[in-house]
């Protein structure tokens, strides 16, 4: 059974992220706002909601924020577009890792940051183009495969990747 026990805490904290980046980002992709309390509750609720319409004990446990804390950069707050590209590889990221556990949990994953991202849009009835192309990046993102990064060899410090 999969759940928060499957996953190293850097790898529970980037799923968590991802579910959270992705409510922060739509809803800043037009207000420029966000506040933190208010996406882990519409966050708590919609999981709720979609783990209850699953049947998941996976996605329930998503829902737990308690000791959650956001690798997203600070600076973050004030504009959507820094937290863009680093969205993006996390939310690859986390496919990734439910992928290589639980190949059938991992739509089931992608089907919720989807809901989440869309339940956002609509909260202000439609949603505006700068909303719907934050969707569009967050649907690549859920099929795009991770950035993979570099690791520097100490033994061979001028090899190139």
């Amino acid at each position: 059974m999969i759940g928060r026990a499957s996953f190293t805490a850097p790898e529970w904290n980037t799923i968590q992220t991802a579910i959270l980046g992705t409510i922060e980002y739509v809803s800043m992709s037009t207000t420029n706002t966000f506040g933190d309390i208010k996406e882990q509750v519409l966050a708590k609720r919609e999981i709720s909601k979609f783990a209850d319409e699953f049947d998941s004990i996976f996605v329930k446990e998503l829902s737990d924020f308690s000791n959650y804390k956001s690798p997203l950069p600070p600076h973050a707050d004030n504009d959507f577009k820094s937290i863009e590209t680093p969205l993006m590889q996390l939310i690859s990221s986390s496919v990734e890792s439910i992928q290589q556990r639980y190949p059938e949990t991992a739509e089931t994953f992608k089907k919720l940051i989807v809901h989440l991202a869309e339940e956002v849009s609509h909260t202000y009835k439609t949603a505006s183009q700068p909303e719907k192309d934050a969707i569009d990046k967050i649907k690549h993102a859920l099929e795009s495969p991770p950035h993979k990064t570099y690791q520097w060899d100490v033994n061979n410090p001028l090899a190139k990747p």
